[in-house]
């Protein structure tokens, strides 16, 4: 029950509800008076489609008496004196689509009036025109609307597929990590001078080092202000296994590809061949890999050499 203590007031309820629980919802209109709803809209739908029908409906009767009419006229049209003018009319024409195709097939041919070969051959159907492109020659200014891409491919064009892109870099062998363990040396730089009569080489064996595995290919390369060569004012460069002379390669310029044939450590040996001289050594690095992007001589070699010689 609302009540209210004036009688000459106005007061406006609104969105009024009550709901089971202990929090409040937002307003919403009972479950009941949607179904009521409901069901005064489909009443007043199906009145208004009775109506409506009602309206539109066309007897039987209606119906024949069209159908009888439009009967009479076709009758009256379709006579037998129509029917055999028009048959005429279609065998003329008949005649005239038979020279006409004749006409055009020669004119079709592979040669033109001259006797020269056609440039190109036009395929139409009902739906497409073929031409063959390499017998096109655009001049001027050319709008194209639209393009089928699904046409366009690198095999199409001449051009790499991206799985020849793919395979071509896959199968490319580069150097990477600089395996050489500095000691006591810095294989950035490493310079060498020598003293005496110039007649005997200096010799210094390094413990830069590296583990290297056979039959694995890598790549030595070392700078010098040096000639590499085996007398007189030249540098020679090694390394050998366990620092001794049992197995060991001689690095012959400035980068080098070889291959183990016994998996250890080697450690580098440089040399100068004429004791009084001075030479540095720089950027000393050992890679596992194929190829370096610079001219190379021949590959190392494996040798037997004593430590005087």
């Amino acid at each position: 029950m609302i009540q209210l203590s004036t009688v000459s007031s106005t007061v406006q309820f609104k969105q009024i509800k009550l709901e089971k629980g202990n929090k409040a919802t937002s307003w919403s209109p009972a479950p009941e008076d949607i179904d009521a709803s409901i069901s005064t809209a489909q009443s007043t739908a199906i009145s208004t489609a009775a109506s409506n029908a009602a309206a539109l409906y066309v007897t039987q009767t209606a119906y024949s008496s069209q159908v009888k009419i439009f009967k009479d006229s076709i009758n009256a049209k379709v006579s037998q004196t129509d029917f055999n003018t028009l048959g005429q009319t279609v065998g003329q024409h008949t005649t005239a689509i038979q020279q006409n195709a004749q006409d055009i097939t020669s004119k079709v041919s592979s040669t033109d009036y001259t006797g020269n070969n056609i440039a190109s051959l036009i395929n139409q159907t009902a739906t497409t025109i073929a031409i063959q492109a390499n017998k096109i020659n655009l001049v001027g200014a050319v709008t194209i609307s639209a393009i089928d891409k699904s046409s366009v491919t690198p095999s199409a064009l001449g051009a790499a597929t991206p799985t020849d892109v793919t395979t071509a870099v896959d199968n490319i062998q580069i150097g990477g990590r600089n395996l050489f363990i500095s000691g006591s040396y810095n294989t950035k730089m490493v310079t060498i001078s020598g003293s005496g009569d110039g007649s005997n080489e200096l010799i210094n064996q390094t413990d830069i080092h590296a583990y290297l595995k056979a039959g694995v290919q890598y790549i030595f390369s070392c700078d010098t202000d040096g000639v590499y060569g085996g007398s007189g004012d030249t540098v020679e460069v090694f390394l050998l296994k366990d620092n001794t002379y049992n197995t060991y390669y001689r690095m012959g310029s400035n980068v080098q590809i070889f291959t183990p044939s016994v998996s250890g450590t080697y450690y580098l040996r440089l040399d100068i061949n004429q004791n009084n001289k001075t030479h540095w050594f720089s950027d000393i690095q050992i890679e596992e890999g194929l190829e370096k992007l610079v001219e190379k001589d021949t590959d190392a070699s494996n040798t037997t050499k004593t430590e005087n010689s």
